[in-house]
């Protein structure tokens, strides 16, 4: 199935990035910068008072009470303290994310609190309408059973609370032989990167006509998604097939994918045979009924480069395997 469109006749998604803390609050304030000039994306900080949030340059800030000592309270007082404090801000939440067509969040796994204030903040979101995906990273090693104890929880808790979660594996970059300081700027860049990748994809549905409908289904009640974009030459496609798969910092695995939606960018000479090697590897990389999707955006300045970008969730979303194929251009 072909398709035609042009800019005026399909309006672009609206997408809003919500940071709750100020570690999210650190990573909103890079993406602020790089997509500030772009009127579909927009950017919303809620967190306490603090150096990163009174410095992130967003025109939507809800700033939060600050308490103390809660970490010697159990978790049913905190739980009842974290969702106060949102409570109290509720309203300015919600009229700040009204008007959505996709929600990202950034929060910290590693901080109970600041899982239980996303939690409360989702109900001033209409699930059903919006689709919401969630961006956040694995504790290290190092940091101790009781952290990794405490990600475990907030990742089972967010995994019930949004359509997807992306959650970068910091373990993966032990192996990179980074200092701390090194490593936990990498962690950063890392979900910075992964957000504006999606954008990227979600934010060009509107003007090449890959159905924004299409990538809602992909997401939609997808649990743990594997996401990842990878560039390489027409004349190593297996090698670019393996970045895709292999070479990523994600702790969740991308065999046995149910729901696939990817984009091939590509100058307008990608051959169909091409198409084909890429579309088959992903074919044996997901389940038996899984639901593919797929576009080819035609960009004359890749020249010999090809880009593939793909998430998948790991709900079955069809009986049968299914294939749309959308080959469009700018």
């Amino acid at each position: 199935m072909t398709k035609s469109s042009t800019k005026e006749s399909v309006p672009k998604p609206k997408i809003k990035i919500v940071a709750v803390g100020g570690k999210a609050c650190n990573i909103l304030k890079r993406l602020h910068l790089s997509f500030a000039a772009n009127p579909n994306v927009e950017c919303i900080a809620i967190a306490k008072a603090g150096k990163i949030f009174n410095q992130v340059g967003v025109t939507q800030k809800v700033e939060l009470r600050t308490e103390n000592d809660l970490g010697e309270l159990d978790e049913k007082s905190q739980e009842k303290i974290s969702h106060n404090i949102i409570d109290e801000k509720k309203n300015e939440i919600t009229q700040a994310l009204a008007g959505s067509d996709i929600l990202f969040l950034l929060g910290n796994l590693s901080n109970s609190m600041n899982v239980m204030q996303l939690e409360r903040i989702m109900t001033c979101v209409n699930k059903k309408d919006v689709p919401t995906i969630f961006f956040g990273s694995s504790p290290f090693s190092f940091e101790g059973e009781r952290q990794a104890q405490i990600a475990a929880s907030a990742r089972e808790r967010m995994i019930q609370l949004v359509d997807a979660t992306i959650v970068v594996d910091n373990n993966k970059l032990l192996t990179q032989h980074l200092n701390a300081s090194e490593a936990l700027s990498t962690v950063d860049t890392l979900i910075e990167n992964y957000v504006t990748a999606l954008i990227d994809i979600v934010d060009n549905f509107g003007v090449i006509n890959v159905d924004f409908n299409d990538f809602r289904t992909t997401i939609s009640n997808a649990g743990e998604a594997f996401f990842n974009t990878a560039t390489g030459t027409d004349a190593d496609i297996p090698q670019l097939l393996s970045d895709l798969f292999s070479r990523n910092y994600l702790d969740t695995g991308c065999s046995g994918m149910k729901k696939i939606i990817y984009v091939i960018k590509a100058s307008p000479d990608l051959s169909a045979e091409t198409v084909g090697k890429i579309g088959q590897a992903i074919y044996e990389k997901a389940s038996k009924n899984s639901r593919i999707i797929f576009g080819i955006a035609n960009e004359p300045t890749m020249k010999e480069k090809i880009q593939i970008t793909l998430i998948a969730g790991q709900m079955e979303s069809q009986n049968q395997y299914i294939i749309d194929n959308k080959i469009v251009a700018h």
